[in-house]
């Protein structure tokens, strides 16, 4: 299926706007009670999460680098984003591949994200935003020794991340 320049326009725009809300918007939002910041929103993976599934591996992966940086020089965190996008875009074939024999979706389909079901969505998106936000706290913090630090800005993360991404899911109806 060739590409037509209406989809690259609107895939660029997409891509615009998603870091544009992350870095001016997100990057401020912190909760009342988290005085220690555990939670942060991340809805820029959803750039490479959504990515059509014909996508080369090389463009995904120069795609992710390109984005994660943008978003490091606006949180003035040296590679941290680029790192931790880069691995996510790294896994998605095999996450994709993981879910594809019980639900017999072939890499390569494209097809509307709701053909597969919110449910096996939902499970995608979570595996990805899980690699994500370990990944993101790893190379954050980046020692074992505050291991629970890791863990739970991990899991409050994610769960904001996943309650953040579904709403965009609902309501923007992306294809992947």
């Amino acid at each position: 299926m060739p590409i037509s320049t209406n989809n690259v326009l609107k895939w660029v725009l997409r891509i615009i706007m998603l870091v544009l809300v992350q870095v001016l918007i997100l990057k401020k939002v912190h909760l009342p009670w988290d005085k220690n910041q555990y939670g942060q929103f991340f809805l820029y993976p959803v750039i490479i999460i959504f990515l059509p599934a014909a996508t080369s591996r090389p463009f995904s992966l120069l795609l992710a680098f390109v984005v994660g940086l943008t978003v490091d020089m606006f949180y003035n965190s040296p590679g941290v984003h680029t790192g931790s996008l880069v691995l996510m875009a790294y896994l998605k074939p095999y996450a994709f591949s993981l879910l594809e024999p019980r639900l017999g979706i072939k890499i390569g389909q494209e097809s509307a994200s709701y053909s597969f079901g919110f449910a096996w969505l939902f499970v995608y998106t979570s595996i990805l935003i899980f690699a994500f936000c370990l990944s993101y706290f790893i190379l954050e913090i980046f020692t074992a020794y505050y291991l629970v630090d890791i863990l739970l800005k991990t899991v409050l993360s994610f769960i904001l991340s996943l309650i953040l991404i579904s709403f965009y899911i609902v309501i923007f109806n992306p294809k992947i």
